[in-house]
C-alpha cells in the first residue's frame, strides 16, 4: 500500500502462477520442438525464427545449446560469419563441446579457407573425445591440407581403427605422398 499527497492507492503486483509458468513452459518446450523439426527438414529460417523466439521467452536459460543450433540455423542459411559468431558464445559458455569445436573447425576450412585456423578447434575437440574416428578424420584432413601429412596418417589410421571407412582412401594416398617425397 502507498500513500501520498494524494491520499492512499493499493499498487499490486502480478506474481506469476504455477499454472501460468507450467504453460509458459509448455509454450516454449513447443516452440523448441518445432524449431528442431524444422531444422531437420531443411527449413532453416523457420528453425532460427523459433530459436530466436525461445530466447527471448526465456532469455536466463540461453544456453550453449541454443547458441549452437542458431549457428546451425545461420549456417544453412549461408550467414557464416553469423554461424561462428553463435559458435563462439556456445563456447563461451561450454568451452568443452566437441561438436562445437568441429564445426567451427569445419567452417574455418571450407567457408573460410583457412585450415590454420581451424586445426586449433578440431584438435580441442579431438583432445575431449579422442574415440571419436569422425573428429579423427577431420583433424587428419586437416593435417594433410596443411603439410603435416606423417600426423595426418597417425590421425587416419585412429579413424580407420573407429570405422570410419573412407579414412582407409585418404591413408593410402598420405602414405603415397609420404612414399613420392621419401623417393626425392
Amino acid at each position: 500500500m502507498m500513500t501520498g499527497c494524494f491520499g492512499t492507492s493499493s499498487v499490486a503486483l502480478a506474481v506469476p502462477t504455477d499454472s501460468d509458468l507450467q504453460h509458459s513452459r509448455a509454450r516454449l518446450s513447443r516452440l523448441l520442438d518445432e524449431a528442431v523439426n524444422d531444422l531437420a527438414s531443411g527449413n532453416a529460417e523457420a528453425a532460427l525464427e523459433k530459436y530466436r523466439l525461445a530466447q527471448d521467452l526465456n532469455p536466463g536459460a540461453s544456453d550453449s545449446t541454443s547458441f549452437y543450433n542458431i549457428g546451425l540455423c545461420h549456417y544453412q542459411l549461408g550467414n557464416v560469419d553469423d554461424a561462428i559468431a553463435n559458435w563462439e558464445a556456445a563456447l563461451k559458455i561450454d568451452p568443452n563441446q566437441s561438436d562445437v569445436l568441429v564445426n567451427l573447425g569445419n567452417v574455418y576450412v571450407i567457408a573460410k579457407k583457412d585450415p590454420h585456423r581451424a586445426l586449433s578447434y578440431i584438435k580441442r575437440a579431438l583432445e575431449l573425445t579422442p574415440d571419436d574416428g569422425e573428429i579423427a578424420y577431420n583433424y587428419a584432413c586437416v593435417l594433410e591440407a596443411v603439410g603435416r601429412v606423417e600426423e595426418a596418417v597417425e590421425h587416419y589410421r585412429t579413424a580407420q581403427k573407429h570405422n570410419v571407412e573412407r579414412a582407409a582412401v585418404n591413408l593410402r594416398n598420405a602414405m603415397a605422398k609420404l612414399l613420392k617425397k621419401s623417393k626425392q
